[in-house]
């Protein structure tokens, strides 16, 4: 999962706990110039998004995702936020 929150806000987190579990930390980077691209892709039908999503969640349903991975192992799972399926 990606998220990201305000740009202002800092985050505190115990070292010692992060050294001791052996915790490893990665950021993500993204691309800007790829987004328009990504979505002309999408729109002309080049990309078969059915071969990579593995399933359409709502929000609550995600929290026994997480639990077990069921869908996450098999591909892409997509989180609807509000809305029906």
């Amino acid at each position: 999962m990606f998220g990201l929150g305000d740009p202002e806000q800092k985050v505190e987190f115990n070292q010692f706990k992060a050294y001791t579990k052996e915790l490893s930390i990665y950021t993500s980077y993204l691309n800007p110039h790829t987004t328009r691209r990504a979505i002309s892709l999408l729109e002309s039908g080049a990309i078969d998004t059915d071969k990579i999503i593995s399933a359409e969640l709502n929000l609550e349903e995600m929290g026994e995702e997480l639990k077990t991975l069921k869908n996450s192992r098999k591909g892409k799972v997509m989180v609807r936020l509000s809305g029906e399926l």
